[in-house]
């Protein structure tokens, strides 16, 4: 029998083996899909209303929703950097230093991987359903992930970790 602290694969997947991490992991992968979906939806609207790619700026102008359009964006801007703030701080106060870069590492791979994942999806499904009705779904399980790691108490109560240390001057 092999053990994981021996074997090549042990101690990258050791950030895994945190509960906590798992959680934060599937919370950034959620938020992530659903970021990234936003543009390709932008580009399939513009496409709806104008049928032309080349008159993005003349639908941004033109279109009713525009406005609203942008002030979500902004708001979903200021909300991502609020996250990020608390994603960082979590990530640094709770997992152990020698194992905090492979955290960041797969972080960023779920990260990364959630992009093409939500781009591929929108497009045949506002094709077989509409952009609008896959817009509305898409927002609704946005929601419905984010909040939904709310679920775990260990999310819930993420204890600030007292530094006993003090900064270096």
């Amino acid at each position: 029998m092999i053990r994981h602290e021996m074997s090549t694969s042990g101690p990258a997947l050791a950030p895994l083996r945190e509960r906590r991490f798992r959680w934060f992991f599937l919370s950034r992968l959620v938020n992530l899909t659903g970021t990234t979906m936003a543009p390709v939806a932008l580009a399939f609207a513009v496409l709806a209303v104008s049928n032309s790619a080349s008159a993005l700026g003349i639908v941004m102008g033109a279109y009713p929703h525009t406005v609203a359009v942008m002030a979500a964006a902004v708001l979903a801007g200021m909300g991502i950097e609020v996250f990020g703030l608390g994603w960082n701080l979590a990530m640094q106060e709770n997992v152990p230093d020698d194992m905090l870069a492979r955290a960041y590492s797969y972080d960023m791979l779920g990260s990364f991987v959630a992009i093409p994942v939500g781009q591929l999806a929108f497009g045949p499904l506002a094709s077989a359903f509409g952009i609008q009705e896959v817009l509305l779904v898409g927002g609704v399980v946005y929601v419905v992930g984010a909040l939904s790691v709310l679920l775990s108490r260990s999310v819930r109560t993420l204890p600030r970790v007292s530094t006993t240390s003090s900064p270096a001057s």
